[in-house]
């Protein structure tokens, strides 16, 4: 099958592999890795179209708090509804940091 083709286009994306990541569509799309993110639990994509003005709130959000578009709209919309934000969609400076221990402050020079 030629390389080409968008079997071979979709292929590569599932597996991480040639240069299906550097596409430009993926690109605008906001995929910034060369590898797939891991699982995040159970989610569905929707689509939402957005007056522009919210869709430039969102982008300055998501560029403060170092998260994609999405996240931050995720992130927002759990807020406004009162639900549980999922830890990928916080600012980086807010996510645990997993088994990092801080160490007391007469320890840690």
């Amino acid at each position: 099958m030629p390389s080409g083709t968008a079997a071979a286009r979709r292929k590569e994306v599932e597996t991480g592999t040639g240069s299906a990541w550097r596409h430009p569509r993926l690109l605008r799309l906001g995929y910034k890795h060369s590898m797939p993110q891991p699982h995040r639990g159970d989610r569905v994509p929707t689509n939402v179209r957005l007056p522009r003005h919210m869709r430039e709130a969102a982008e300055a959000i998501a560029a403060r708090d170092g998260v994609g578009v999405g996240e931050a709209v995720t992130r927002i919309f759990g807020e406004a509804l009162g639900l549980s934000v999922p830890e990928y969609c916080l600012p980086k400076s807010q996510r645990s940091r997993g088994d990092e221990l801080e160490l007391p402050l007469s320890k840690a020079s």
